[in-house]
C-alpha cells in the first residue's frame, strides 16, 4: 500500500504508523535497557535535546543506580546531581538490593565519597560498603583498605566503632592502625566533614538581649538558636552586642557584618561562627563601618552593600571572597540607601525600599535596585511603594517581601536631614517577581500584627518572623506561614527573654550538628 508520510510519521509493521517521537523514545528505552547511554542528539527545529534528558526524566528509587552508574561512565554531571538525591535519602535500603551490589569499585568510592548523603551517623555509610563487599567476600576483600579510606571513622561513635572492629576480625596490622589513628583525631577534635544529614536546619537570632543594660558584657551576649520541629531554644557561643548587624549563614558557617555596638559606635568587622567546632573567628574587616545594610551570599562571595556609618548613608559596596579571604570593591549603588531590606534571586542582589537622601534630607526610596554579580552592573527600578525595614525572603521565582514601616503621612522637608520621619509598622506582605515587578498571582496574607525591623527568615516551604516593632512597641512573638496557608500560623515558643520584646537583630537559619554528632565534640 502506498502511503504518504511526513516527518511526523513512520510506517511500521503491520500496516500501523507511529511518529517520530514515539520511535525516538522506544530507542531510547531499548538504549537504557542495553544500559547504553547515547552522546549524540537530536536537532528538531533549531533546538538541540541530548538524548540522557529521557533518563532524567524517568529518574525513580527503583531506577537511580542503574542511572547513576550510567551517569558515572560516561561523565555525565547534571545527570549525575539529579541521580544522587535519591541515592543519599536511601543508602541504607539502597545498599541491600542487587543493583548496589553490582556497583563497580570507582561508582561506589564516588557514592561514599559524597558529603550530600543524608545520614545521621556515618554507621550507615560503613553499613553499605560493607554491604558491597561482603556480597562477594574473597573478590572484594582487597578493595578494603581503599574503601575504608572514604569512611570518615571519627564520626563514629566508641560503640559504633565496636561494630567495625567486630567487622575486621580478619584485619591486618595497617587496618587495625587506621581505626586508631582516627579515634586520636577525634580526640584532638580534629574531625572531617560532616554529612549533610548529620545536621539540623535550625534559626540563629544573634543579639537578643538588651543592650542598654549596663551590667552585660561581649560574653553575655549569645547567639540563640530555634529549632522549628521541636520548638526549643538552646544557646551557642557568645559574640559581642551588635544591633542591626549584617547576618547570614552558608551551611554550618554563620557571618556578622558590622552592626552597631552598645556605645553606639559602628563596627567594620566581619566574624565567622563554626556551629561544628561552636568558636567564632574574626576574618578581615570590611572597607568602611557598616549599620543597617544589606549582607548576602552568592557563588561563595559575601556582599557587604549600601548602610549607615555613623555619620552618612553609604553608596559603596564590596565583598568577600571566602576562598581568597579578603575584600574587593564593587559598583557604587545609584543611590545611598539604608533600611532596605534584600534577597538573592537567581545570581542577582535585590535591594527593595529603604532610605536615602535627596538634597540632604532623608527620603524613603520608592524603588528597587538589581545587582547583576556577573556584569558588576546595577539596574535601577520603580516599585511605587514605601517599605522600610521589611523582611525578605527569595523563592524559585521571586521574593516575597513582609511586614515593615510605611509613612503614616507625608514627610516634612526638616531643616535637620537627619530627623526620623513619623513612620507606621504595616501587616502588609507582598510579591516582587524576577523582572522586579509586584506579582499579583503569589499572594501571602497579612501578618497577624503590624511589624517592623523583625527577625524574617525562610525554613524549608516556611517562612518565619520573630519579634519586631512597631514604633515604641515591642514584640516576642514568632509566626509562620506556608504556601497555600490562608494566614500566618502563631507559636506556642517565644523568643527567649523576659522582657516585651526585640527588633533590629540577626536572623538567619544555619545547620547545626545534630546531638548524634554533638557527642563526638
Amino acid at each position: 500500500m502506498d502511503r504518504k508520510l511526513g516527518w511526523d510519521g513512520v510506517e511500521m509493521a503491520g500496516d500501523t504508523t507511529q511518529t517520530v517521537g514515539d520511535c525516538v523514545v522506544h530507542g531510547l528505552k531499548e538504549m537504557y535497557r542495553a544500559q547504553v547511554l547515547c552522546d549524540a542528539s537530536i536537532i528538531a527545529e533549531g533546538r538541540c535535546f541530548p538524548c540522557h534528558r529521557f533518563l532524567m526524566n524517568i529518574l525513580s528509587l527503583k531506577n537511580c543506580l542503574g542511572i547513576y552508574t550510567l551517569a558515572f561512565a560516561h561523565n555525565k554531571q547534571d545527570l549525575l546531581q539529579a541521580a544522587l538525591p535519591y541515592i543519599s535519602h536511601n543508602l541504607s535500603q539502597l545498599s541491600e538490593e542487587e543493583a548496589f551490589h553490582h556497583l563497580d569499585l570507582q561508582t561506589l568510592i564516588s557514592i561514599i565519597a559524597s558529603d550530600s548523603l543524608i545520614v545521621s551517623s556515618e554507621l550507615a555509610v560503613y553499613r553499605a560498603a560493607h554491604c558491597w563487599w561482603n556480597c562477594q567476600p574473597e573478590d572484594r576483600r582487597p578493595c578494603f583498605r581503599e574503601l575504608m579510606q572514604y569512611i570518615r571513622i571519627p564520626l563514629l561513635t566508641s560503640r559504633e566503632l565496636s561494630e567495625v572492629k567486630e567487622d575486621m576480625s580478619d584485619a591486618t596490622d595497617d587496618e587495625i592502625a587506621m581505626l586508631h589513628t582516627s579515634k586520636e583525631e577525634r580526640s584532638q577534635r580534629s574531625l572531617p566533614p560532616l554529612r549533610q544529614g548529620m545536621y539540623c536546619e535550625k534559626i540563629a537570632c544573634v543579639d537578643l538581649q538588651v543592650r542598654e543594660d549596663p551590667n552585660l558584657r561581649d560574653q553575655d551576649f549569645y547567639v540563640d538558636c530555634y529549632d522549628p520541629l521541636s520548638g526549643e531554644w538552646e544557646r551557642l557561643a557568645a559574640l559581642k552586642s551588635l544591633m542591626c548587624p549584617g547576618c547570614l549563614a552558608i551551611g554550618n558557617m554563620l557571618y556578622i557584618a558590622g552592626g552597631t555596638h552598645q556605645d553606639d559606635s559602628i563596627s567594620d568587622t566581619l566574624h565567622e561562627y563554626n556551629s561544628v567546632t561552636n568558636k567564632w573567628l574574626q576574618l578581615a574587616s570590611m572597607s568602611v563601618p557598616r549599620s543597617m545594610h544589606g549582607f548576602l551570599t552568592c557563588k561563595q562571595k559575601l556582599f557587604a552593600i549600601g548602610g549607615w556609618n555613623g555619620s552618612s548613608l553609604l553608596a559603596i559596596a564590596e565583598c568577600f571572597d571566602l576562598k581568597q579571604r579578603e575584600w574587593t570593591p564593587i559598583s557604587r549603588l545609584p543611590l545611598a540607601l539604608q533600611l532596605f531590606s534584600s534577597a538573592v534571586l537567581k545570581s542577582k542582589l535585590y535591594l527593595i525600599g529603604g532610605e536615602t537622601l535627596e538634597d540632604g534630607h532623608h527620603q524613603n526610596h520608592q524603588g528597587l535596585l538589581i545587582y547583576d554579580t556577573e556584569s558588576d552592573t546595577w539596574a535601577q527600578l520603580p516599585l511605587g511603594i514605601v517599605s522600610i525595614s521589611a523582611g525578605a525572603v527569595a523563592t524559585d521565582n521571586g521574593i516575597y517581601v513582609i511586614g515593615g514601616y510605611c509613612l503614616g503621612k507625608p514627610r516634612p522637608r526638616s531643616q535637620n536631614p537627619f530627623v526620623t520621619p513619623e513612620l507606621c509598622a504595616t501587616a502588609r506582605c507582598f510579591f516582587i517577581k524576577e523582572d522586579g515587578g509586584i506579582g499579583k498571582d503569589s499572594v501571602i496574607p497579612p501578618l497577624p500584627e503590624k511589624i517592623a525591623a523583625a527577625g524574617v527568615v525562610r525554613w524549608k516551604r516556611r517562612v518565619y518572623v520573630f519579634g519586631g516593632e512597631n514604633g515604641f512597641r515591642f514584640y516576642k512573638a514568632i509566626y509562620y506561614w506556608e504556601p497555600g496557608d490562608n494566614s500566618w500560623t502563631k507559636c506556642r515558643a517565644k523568643l527567649p527573654i523576659s522582657y516585651g520584646g526585640v527588633s533590629q537583630f540577626g536572623c538567619t537559619t544555619l545547620n547545626v550538628p545534630n546531638p548524634h554528632i554533638r557527642s563526638l565534640i
